[in-house]
């Protein structure tokens, strides 16, 4: 298994020698989707001097671009989808993670058919634009801290399979599973379109290994489910010269306590 880190690039020189294969990053601030050209470069040249790829990207959309709702602006949608996924091929990544829990809020009074209905348009008019550059759409179920819709494995996967694209596939989360009583179990349930995985402990978001909470039940649900993909350490980081090595770590240890390599 691939194991990532979800950080700012800006921070390479601090985790430039940690034991991990990859960097996940935010679509917003690697992408810069809707600024020009020699911004974009400026973000390409840090990624092309780090000693790891940036292969995800998440927060797909910003709050205010919202692909459902009773207003939607379907040729700001397009543009930005363009955007991101040429861009997305340019600096290598590889599957990009559309939670982004604040754009699909359904308002209060909205029918939630009518927003899957949009949101499953959504997806599948970006789907195309994913496999022209090589990318995978990875759909991310969230807590009710973040949204009210698509809340569980079972939400992304009604969407995975009503769009029917091999470029669109499922995130697992812990935290959101945790928050939402989601049985670790439901990570077997949907192996075959599971492509993703982000991991933290649920107090403060925390990297692996600060308090005693246990990833275990999710490692040993990911060794059932015969996943080996890629995984990311998804925390709210509080010292990025320190914490990425513990948090390996960390993980590492419980991964190997759960048989999981």
């Amino acid at each position: 298994m691939q194991l990532g880190l979800y950080i700012d690039i800006k921070h390479g020189a601090a985790f430039a020698d940690q034991p991990f294969d990859f960097v996940e990053e935010n679509v917003q601030t690697l992408l810069v989707p809707e600024a020009d050209e020699a911004a974009f470069r400026e973000r390409l040249a840090i990624v092309k001097s780090l000693a790891k790829p940036v292969t995800a990207a998440n927060r797909l959309l910003p709050p205010d671009l919202r692909p459902i709702g009773p207003s939607v602006d379907e040729a700001r949608l397009q543009r930005w989808g363009e955007s991101v996924f040429r861009r997305a091929e340019q600096v290598g990544v590889k599957k990009i993670v559309w939670g982004s829990g604040a754009s699909r809020r359904v308002p209060e009074g909205f029918s939630k058919e009518q927003a899957r209905e949009q949101f499953i348009r959504a997806v599948a008019s970006y789907a195309p634009l994913a496999e022209r550059h090589g990318v995978i759409i990875v759909i991310e179920p969230v807590c009710r801290v973040d949204s009210n819709f698509i809340m569980s494995l079972a939400d992304g996967a009604d969407i995975v399979h009503s769009v029917g694209h091999s470029s669109v596939r499922l995130l697992a989360d812990n935290f959101h599973m945790d928050i939402e009583s989601e049985a670790p179990s439901e990570i077997e349930r949907f192996a075959d379109i599971l492509e993703h995985i982000h991991v933290s402990e649920i107090k403060g978001r925390a990297i692996p290994g600060t308090t005693d909470y246990d990833l275990r039940p999710y490692l040993r649900a990911l060794k059932k489910a015969g996943y080996n993909k890629t995984l990311a350490i998804e925390p709210e980081w509080k010292d990025v010269n320190t914490e990425p090595a513990k948090a390996l770590a960390a993980l590492r240890q419980q991964m190997a306590d759960a048989g999981l390599n």
